[in-house]
Parts: C-alpha cells; structure tokens; sequence
C-alpha cells in the first residue's frame, strides 16, 4: 500500500526543497537519496513497535512556471516496505498518512499553503486470490471434460464386444 498527498506552498522551488531536506535531517531521518536538479528526496523509516516494518518516502518540488508570485507543488508518497501478511493495512495506511502529514505540518509552518491536498492511495493487488480461484476452476474443468472423455472412450471400446 502507499500514500501520495500534494501541496502547492508560496515558495520558490529551491527554497521549499532546502526547508525539506532541513526538516527530515532535524528529524532523523536518514536521507539515501537526492537530486538537486530534479528536486528529489528519497528517505526510509522504521517504524517500531508490534506493527513494525520499513517505508519508504519520496517527495518530488516542482516550481510553477508563469505565476506571478513563486510557488512551488511538493508531492510525497510513502509505501510500506513491509510484509502485507502481517499487520492490518488500515494501521500502514495511518502511519503512512502521519509521515505524510509530519512533514507538511512543518512546512506549513514556514510557507502558507495555497491550494489544499490531494489525496491518493495505492492499494497491493488484490487479484492474486481470485486468480488461485480461475486456474483452479480451469483445473476442474479439464479434469470433468478428461473424465467424460474417458467415458465415452470406454463406452465405444465396449460397443466393438
């Protein structure tokens, strides 16, 4: 599963992407990946206790061009480098929205928001289940028409005595 909210803050892009880079070093977190150029963060937390598990977070600055004051779209998803088989998805979901709104919160306290978020969330497929069901269905099916075949078989093999 994961989470994507975007902000459109009055900023210029270099700003906000420094004030981010600030507040996610201030919070511990260690960053494994930036672009200057492309104004990118790529950062992982664990997240502990009984649901525990590893997420990953990346937030994208974009400035916006032909505006008459700067501001700049900040877009973060975080997804759950976890197990899907333990814990409950809503749980993931809420960690991830707190990260989520952590950093925004911060954010906010610097630069005022201009437009609200947009939120998106990215649920695991859900198919795999129902596709143990269709191949087992086609399984059944070709052993009932092997079944009849063989019936018949027998049945003209008999006719012949």
């Amino acid at each position: 599963m994961a989470t994507s909210n975007s902000f459109t803050f009055q900023a210029d892009k270099d700003t906000l992407f420094a004030t981010t880079v600030q507040i996610i070093r201030e919070a511990g977190y260690a960053i494994t990946e930036t672009d200057n150029v492309g104004k990118k963060i790529v950062y992982c937390v664990d997240r502990k206790g009984s649901f525990g598990g590893r997420y990953e977070a990346t937030i994208n600055v974009s400035g916006t061009e032909n505006s008459a004051s700067p501001s700049a779209v900040f877009n973060m998803k975080v997804a759950g480098l976890h197990n899907p088989a333990t814990g409950s998805s809503a749980s993931y979901r809420k960690f991830e929205v707190e990260l989520i709104s952590f950093v925004v919160n911060k954010l906010s306290e610097r630069f005022q928001t201009v437009t609200s978020s947009t939120k998106i969330t990215y649920t695991a497929n859900k198919g795999s289940k129902k596709g143990w069901l269709v191949l087992l269905g086609i399984i059944g099916l070709l052993a009932v028409v092997y079944a009849l075949g063989g019936l018949q078989f027998l049945k003209a093999l008999l006719s012949w005595f």
